[in-house]
């Protein structure tokens, strides 16, 4: 039983006490969902890279080591167009949008490839506060 089965936690009248059970458990469930963990990444990286341009610059000075090319950043919260069956992608060496080209752009993207069960060939080195 969660605490939104316990009729002391739901707020709501008579009939549409079922719905807003379910409504409020499928909220938490989709907030917390590797899938929006992914989405939410996915958003983040596009607005710093139009938008804090500055931030991405520092950051990607600090990133070190290579692309393994394993395709799992690709995959994450949907599977790139550019995507080849073989988990290979198909403009890596000719145009790649912005954010492919940057990734990671910090530590949270790297937590996102593992949490989808990756390994990154990138690292970032300390930030050295001044």
């Amino acid at each position: 039983m969660t605490e939104f089965d316990k009729p002391e936690t739901v707020r709501a009248p008579g009939r549409w006490r079922r719905v807003w059970i379910t409504t409020r458990g499928w909220t938490v469930g989709w907030r917390h969902s590797v899938f929006t963990l992914h989405l939410r990444g996915k958003w983040r990286r596009f607005w710093m890279i139009w938008l804090q341009p500055g931030y991405v610059k520092k950051s990607l000075a600090r990133r070190r080591g290579h692309c393994l090319q394993c395709g799992t950043c690709c995959a994450l919260a949907y599977a790139c167009p550019m995507l080849h069956s073989g988990r290979l992608c198909m403009v890596y060496h000719g145009y790649r949008p912005h954010a492919c080209v940057m990734f990671p752009i910090d530590e949270r993207d790297l937590a996102d490839v593992t949490a989808a069960g990756g390994k990154c060939g990138f690292s970032f080195e300390p930030e050295v506060k001044k």
